[in-house]
């Protein structure tokens, strides 16, 4: 019976993860992941050869779908060993305290679905990473510590041969781990003081060490061979030179070129802004009642074996620390194994509950255990639909693709790490034109960013360049190309056919409009592209701007956006300009109609030289859901919707209501004042959400109306009372600002915001924030990915996720009364647009 549950769960949750494994090519350390396995090449440091030999064989052995995909599939098989492992251990734990079989399978349970739902945990377990490999080896390291304590514990002289197994086991365990990935050190020692405090007498007899340690030296050392035998040959994807020499090798091997990352941000200060992050990174991971149940459940553990207690706490500390003082955007994912010894604490709690339940009625005896499924079951569900959009996402292919589809020969493609390692995957492996090179540009230490690839840009020649970051530099004009951007030499007199532009002939003043493009899915709350192509046809004094307009089909203004082109471009002169276009949350005309438009401003008087209008364009009306900070069930009578909540945006006196309406029901319209707002009709299920202005400080009132007119009203408790400080902000589809949190005192003055996710996130964004004094003066200025660049936005794979977002500031002399935020792509640093605007600002508390 044993053997089929064990079985059932390895299956189960491999085809979970199966399902919702990424079909194609990935950016950054994944691409590199990808392109390694698949040419046996060499990883960056510390060289992780161990997973690209099983890579590399499980690709060959697995002829299953495109190359990535397989790759990505090994994740998912790593991820179920990894939760059976887990499982195991909490039951062996178990039985080894005389617990029943009912609640030793309990605990078993509750440690492969609790580490199993985690978001980052699933979401590592669909593509390719060496991460799930590192928790694959401290899950079977801590089996190995629970067959350990089993066989001492019992004291019977048989078991000194299982007792051996079990240390050779853990030894090789963390021999491979650690060759695998050095951080494991570090919660190993909490590893190891649980096996001193069970066996002091250890220490004093080192000939049981003897083959345990060769188990742990082999373990290390045999996969690390690996480095230097394919490094000593020609013509190794990825591979750097000297990895055959006794130095280059424990270079590579040790990492030294990243030791300056190590404890970067352990000061006092630095600690005092980033601790507070860790709650948010496990509170992402497990649910308040879920979290509530790990400090329970160690506390019974620190009563009762408070030997695992010490040593589980001493390894997720030690972790803990070494992570939040880490210097890399991966903290999210670095912090994995301190999950183990949470999930353990809550497993084996979970167990000892049910243990001590074991004698009474029934339906008490049955409360706990279904109560944990309550908890942990809805979580799969509830993150299935993300994980599913993820695993169908091609953005990275439709981002890169373009650029070497489209690049002249004998181009040069200049692309930072994201990108570099998608591109080479594409060349080497899917063969698509390898006539193009490729070049990393790695940042130098001592110099700017911006100033290294001006440097690399220089050296091209007279080559075709291409880029995949945004940068203005004299001599050149860029023009969109996929997901970066194709360099010319100025001037530039035509607009080149291999942009894919559509073409378009309208002079507008001095300008002549020569192609469009027009780039993502038009729906409730997305953003489009509006790529532009013009030409200078007359003098550019007055400096003329460009407009870009929506319309819905039957004229009402949605949103616009102007850029200033000044007045350098010279007579014939062709350039490219891009507009983000935010269509609103709350209506989907069916069709938009983009208007581009001219006009000069000159001695404060507005010129419109003129406006002509492109194809329409079809928008889906499926509309988001936007959560709810604030439950308010209502129902429109008679034939409904329901409301299901309601959120205010309060910004000094203007304040917005947002209406959460759910199916069923039909369409009705809402007034408030001389604005008014519909509702489509919904059916079971379907949500959407409207705004309307409303009063500040005063309750809201809304008329509501059937389509046929006729009056309804919404039934429902007095709505609440608009608030100073209230935030609800969304930004575009993908993230919504709920709040913001000033913190003065001795030391730096910090924003605090609080974000929130609507969908999985798969861009790069940071956010921009500026602070100004009562007299409109500006007092700080503050520009990184969210959470202090430890929490970037790619990691944030689930809907509803909550992020604090800390931006500090030097003391400013004035105290700042209002902040505004920006919200940018990294890359091409196109904005993220707010409500009615790219720049959201509002009044601080």
């Amino acid at each position: 019976m044993r053997n089929r549950e064990r079985g059932a769960l390895w299956g189960v949750f491999f085809v979970l993860y199966a399902l919702t494994t990424v079909r194609d090519v990935l950016p950054a350390d994944s691409g590199e992941f990808q392109l390694a396995a698949a040419r046996w090449g060499i990883l960056h440091p510390p060289g992780y050869p161990l997973y690209t030999m099983v890579g590399g064989l499980w690709l060959r052995l697995l002829p299953l779908g495109s190359l990535p995909f397989r790759l990505n599939l090994l994740s998912a098989a790593l991820a179920a060993t990894t939760l059976l492992l887990l499982a195991e251990a909490a039951y062996i734990w178990a039985q080894s305290w005389k617990m029943s079989q009912r609640a030793s399978r309990i605990g078993w349970l509750v440690a492969a679905l609790t580490l199993g739902s985690a978001p980052t945990f699933w979401n590592q377990a669909t593509l390719a990473n060496i991460r799930i490999p590192t928790l694959l080896f401290g899950a079977w390291a801590l089996l190995a510590l629970a067959q350990y304590y089993r066989t001492v514990s019992q004291s019977v002289e048989e078991n000194k041969k299982a007792a051996e197994s079990a240390l050779i086991s853990l030894a090789l365990a963390l021999g491979l781990g650690i060759g695998h990935h050095p951080s494991l050190a570090f919660p190993a020692l909490g590893y190891a003081l649980y096996l001193l405090l069970i066996d002091p007498t250890l220490l004093m007899q080192p000939r049981r060490w003897a083959r345990p340690a060769l188990a742990a030296v082999l373990g290390w050392a045999l996969p690390q061979l690996y480095i230097p035998l394919r490094g000593a040959m020609p013509g190794v994807p990825l591979a750097v030179s000297g990895l055959n020499t006794w130095t280059g090798f424990w270079h590579h091997v040790l990492a030294q070129g990243f030791s300056g990352d190590m404890f970067a941000f352990a000061t006092p200060a630095d600690l005092a802004l980033r601790a507070p992050l860790l709650g948010a990174l496990f509170a992402f991971q497990f649910s308040p009642p879920l979290l509530a149940g790990i400090v329970l459940g160690w506390l019974w553990l620190l009563r009762r074996h408070w030997r695992l207690a010490l040593g589980l706490l001493a390894s997720w500390a030690i972790h803990s620390f070494i992570t939040i003082t880490y210097r890399a955007p991966q903290t999210i994912e670095y912090l994995m194994p301190a999950y183990l010894p949470m999930t353990l604490s809550l497993a084996l709690g979970a167990a000892a509950g049910s243990q001590a339940l074991a004698n009474t009625q029934r339906v008490t005896r049955q409360l706990l255990p279904y109560a944990l499924l309550l908890l942990l079951l809805p979580r799969f569900p509830a993150y299935l639909p993300d994980f599913l959009e993820l695993a169908q996402d091609t953005s990275i292919r439709d981002r890169v693709a373009p650029l070497l589809e489209r690049a002249p020969e004998n181009a040069q493609i200049l692309a930072d790490w994201h990108w570099a390692t998608p591109l080479w995957v594409l060349q080497q492996v899917e063969g698509t034109r390898p006539d193009v090179e490729v070049t990393y540009v790695y940042p130098v230490a001592g110099k700017e960013y911006d100033q290294v690839w001006q440097e690399a840009a220089a050296a091209v020649g007279e080559r075709p360049l291409l880029t995949t970051h945004a940068y203005h530099w004299d001599g050149w004009t860029s023009a969109p190309l996929g997901g970066g951007y194709r360099y010319y030499r100025t001037p530039l007199l035509e607009l080149p056919a291999e942009l894919g532009y559509l073409p378009l002939d309208a002079e507008i003043g001095p300008l002549r409009i020569l192609g469009y493009q027009i780039i993502g899915e038009a729906h409730p709350g997305s953003s489009i592209e509006l790529r532009l192509a013009w030409q200078a046809v007359g003098s550019q004094e007055p400096a003329p701007s460009l407009t870009a307009r929506l319309f819905a089909g039957d004229g009402t203004f949605l949103t616009s956006n102007d850029r200033a082109l000044g007045s350098d471009t010279a007579v014939g002169e062709v350039r490219f300009t891009a507009f983000t276009l935010q269509l609103p949350f709350t209506l989907c005309p069916g069709t938009i109609r983009p208007t581009v438009g001219v006009y000069t401003v000159q001695d404060g008087t507005f010129n419109n030289l003129g406006e002509i209008s492109l194809p329409e364009q079809v928008v889906s009306c499926e509309t988001p859901r936007l959560p709810t900070q604030r439950p308010w069930p209502g129902f429109v009578t008679a034939t409904g919707p329901f409301l299901r909540g309601v959120d205010y945006d309060v910004r000094g006196e203007q304040t917005t209501a947002y209406l959460h309406f759910c199916g069923p029901g039909q369409a009705v319209s809402l007034q408030a004042g001389e604005a008014a707002v519909s509702v489509k009709g919904l059916s079971l299920g379907e949500c959407q959400t409207v705004s309307l202005p409303v009063a500040t400080g005063a309750r809201p009132t809304f008329s509501v109306a059937q389509p046929d007119g006729s009056q309804a009203r919404l039934l429902s408790l007095p709505l609440p009372i608009p608030e100073a400080g209230e935030l609800y902000i969304p930004f575009g589809d993908q993230m919504l600002l709920t709040g913001a949190r000033p913190q003065s005192g001795e030391g730096p003055f910090v924003l605090t915001l609080e974000w929130q996710t609507l969908r999985p996130i798969v861009d790069d964004y940071a956010v921009s924030v500026r602070l100004y004094d009562a007299e409109g003066a500006t007092v700080g200025t503050h520009d990184i990915q969210p959470g202090l660049g430890d929490i970037p936005t790619l990691k944030w794979v689930v809907s509803g996720g909550r992020f604090p977002d800390p931006h500090p500031f030097t003391s400013p002399e004035t105290l700042p009364t209002a902040a505004t935020v920006t919200v940018y792509e990294r890359f091409r640093l196109s904005t993220l647009p707010g409500p009615g605007n790219y720049a959201v600002t509002f009044p601080l508390p």
